[in-house]
């Protein structure tokens, strides 16, 4: 490109792409995966088009709204992964909330418990053995009830 400016060719009206990897003439490599230097060779190129201005423009605003329509798409693509990861926070700040009022809930449930146990008011489930043992102890307010 420098040779067309050198020689009085606008710079904005040159493109330069290189398609040697997306387009080559010939296999960079043999089947073995040995460099193939013929084909490389063949691929070292210049192509050149020459296009009336106005084709020119035409595709110089196409190229401008697939960057556009790209670099849109990117943005979206990464508004959309910033809103997952905040719902991911979201849900797991909610689920530990959760877990802290659940175990909340079951301290509340033992001071209840044991409130209840001191004050005479009732008594925490007993094992089947201690259900055994108190089933055969009669006291005498027992057999006074009766």
């Amino acid at each position: 490109m420098q040779y067309f400016i050198d020689n009085g060719i606008k710079p904005e009206r040159l493109v330069a792409r290189g398609f040697g990897e997306s387009k080559p003439m010939a296999a960079n490599s043999v089947e073995n995966g040995a460099v193939n230097p013929e084909g490389r060779a063949q691929n070292r190129r210049v192509e050149l088009t020459i296009v009336e201005r106005e084709a020119f423009e035409q595709i110089r605003a196409d190229n401008a709204e697939r960057r556009a329509a790209e670099k849109k798409a990117a943005q979206q693509a990464a508004l959309a992964e910033q809103r997952r990861r905040e719902r991911e926070r979201e849900q797991a700040r909610q689920a530990e909330e959760q877990k802290k009022r659940a175990e909340k809930a079951e301290e509340d449930y033992e001071d209840v418990l044991d409130f209840l146990e001191e004050s005479g008011s009732a008594e925490r489930e007993a094992s089947p053995e201690t259900e055994e043992v108190d089933a055969g102890d009669s006291t005498e307010e027992d057999s006074a009830e009766q």
